[in-house]
C-alpha cells in the first residue's frame, strides 16, 4: 500500500485516520511478507510501536516464526492470496511478551495491472468466542467421560428426543443381546426403549439377571 500512497500523498492522512480508528488489526504486507503498513490496532495489540513492527515479516511481529506459517499448525493466509482470491481463517497470535489471542484473518490480494504485488490483511480478535468453543468442548468431553463409567445403562437425546449418543453400559449391554445400537442414533429414543423393555422382560422370563444386572445395575441378583 505504501507505493500506492506515495503516488497520492494529500490523501495518507486521511488514509491513516480512517485505519487507526477501526478495532481490526491492518496490515498492508508484500509479496516476501514484509509489513510496509500497520494501523494503531495492530501495533496495541502485539504491544509495538509502528517503527518496530514495519519492515519486519508478518510472521515475525504475530506469530513469533522465523519462518512463514505452514500446517499442520497453521495455514498461512496469504500464501493462499498468491492463488488469488481472498482468504479467511482463524489464528492465533501474540503479543511482545508471548500472550496469545485468537483472531479470525481475512487476507485479499492486492493487484496493479492485474498482478498480484502484495496483500491486504485484516485481524478481528475472537478470543472470547472462542475460549467460549473451547470450553463447550472440554465440558462436552468430561460429560461423555461421565456418561461412560456410570454402571448404568444410559441414552442421551436431543430435545426432540431422537438418540445423539448411548454408553458403553448400555452398548455392551445391547451388544450382548445382538443389538447394534449405533443402528438407532438419530432415531427416535422410543425404538431403542422399547426393544430395551423387550430384551428386560425376555431376560425375566428366562430367570436369568446377568445381562440385565450388566446392562442396569438396578436388576436384582436373587430373583
Amino acid at each position: 500500500m505504501r507505493w500506492v500512497l506515495e503516488e497520492k500523498k494529500h490523501h495518507v492522512a486521511e488514509v491513516d485516520v480512517i485505519l487507526d480508528t477501526i478495532v481490526e488489526h491492518v496490515m498492508i504486507v508484500s509479496m516476501d511478507f514484509k509489513i510496509l503498513y500497520a494501523n494503531k490496532a495492530l501495533s496495541g495489540a502485539v504491544g509495538l510501536g509502528s517503527e518496530d513492527v514495519i519492515g519486519k515479516h508478518c510472521y515475525e511481529i504475530t506469530h513469533h516464526r522465523k519462518t512463514p506459517c505452514a500446517p499442520p499448525k497453521q495455514l498461512c493466509p496469504l500464501t493462499e492470496c498468491k492463488k488469488g482470491k481472498p482468504c479467511t481463517l482463524t489464528h492465533t497470535h501474540y503479543d511482545k511478551d508471548g500472550n496469545e489471542f485468537y483472531v479470525e484473518v481475512t487476507a485479499m490480494p492486492w493487484k496493479e495491472k492485474g498482478e498480484i504485488v502484495g496483500f491486504a490483511h485484516m485481524a478481528r480478535v475472537i478470543t472470547e468466542r472462542t475460549r467460549g468453543e473451547l470450553a463447550r468442548a472440554v465440558a462436552a468431553r468430561e460429560k461423555a467421560a461421565i456418561v461412560d463409567v456410570t454402571c448404568d445403562g444410559l441414552i442421551v437425546t436431543d430435545l426432540d428426543g431422537n438418540i445423539t449418543s448411548v454408553n458403553k453400559a448400555m452398548e455392551e449391554y445391547l451388544a450382548e443381546a445382538g443389538v447394534d445400537v449405533k443402528k438407532f442414533v438419530g432415531e427416535s429414543a422410543h425404538h431403542l426403549l422399547k426393544k430395551y423393555a423387550e430384551l428386560i422382560k425376555e431376560t425375566i422370563e428366562k430367570g436369568n439377571a446377568g445381562p440385565l444386572e450388566a446392562g442396569n445395575n438396578t436388576g436384582r441378583s436373587d430373583r
